[in-house]
């Protein structure tokens, strides 16, 4: 069995789109490219923000391209996002989220506030259907909280010469001294070191 890369199975859903389900409503979707990830969103935002809609006057190749939230794991909701986004390509730059954008949105099964909207129950229906067909979104999600944390450092332990034979310490990681491992041994008279 093939996997599919996320954006091969993003661009069979918009093949979908595009061609039935688009096109039933009298809606032409550009030629697009789709990519999981968020473009000059601040970290505060990635929570809210679950797509981004870049038209082809932005690009060097002059199309439009989709980004999908790396939050986003769900497949019916990825799914309902594209289809915003998909609406803003097809609504045009000028629309953002008035009158134009409602028109499309509501006759393509959106609803809910514009800027925010979700799949009315009928399209969540049409979507389990292609769902059947395209497979789960092959995706794991992504937590913003996450990116660019440290984990925390375990504790190093001291171990001491167990004749006091010298001053000199050695700090191991923790794992070494509690394992099945052997200690390191004092420099000067030999004897295998202990915690202190």
């Amino acid at each position: 069995m093939c996997t599919k890369t996320r954006e091969e199975w993003l661009q069979d859903v918009i093949a979908i789109c595009r061609d039935e389900h688009f096109k039933e409503q009298g809606f032409t979707v550009p030629e697009i490219h789709v990519s999981t990830g968020l473009f000059g969103v601040p970290k505060k935002s990635l929570k809210t923000v679950l797509g981004q809609c870049w038209y082809g006057h932005g690009s060097e190749d002059g199309l439009c391209h989709i980004f999908i939230s790396p939050t986003i794991n769900d497949t019916k909701r990825a799914i309902d996002v594209l289809i915003h986004e998909l609406v803003h390509s097809v609504a045009g730059p000028t629309a953002k989220h008035g009158p134009a954008f409602r028109r499309v949105a509501k006759l393509v099964g959106l609803e809910g506030k514009m800027a925010e909207t979700v799949a009315s129950d009928r399209l969540n229906e049409t979507i389990a259907g292609w769902i059947d067909r395209v497979g789960l979104y092959p995706h794991p999600k992504l937590d913003p909280g996450l990116a660019g944390k440290k984990r925390p450092r375990k504790q190093a332990i001291k171990l001491v010469c167990p004749n006091e034979c010298t001053e000199l310490c050695v700090r191991i990681a923790e794992q070494y001294v509690t394992g099945d491992y052997k200690l390191p041994k004092c420099g000067y008279c030999d004897a295998e070191m202990e915690p202190a």
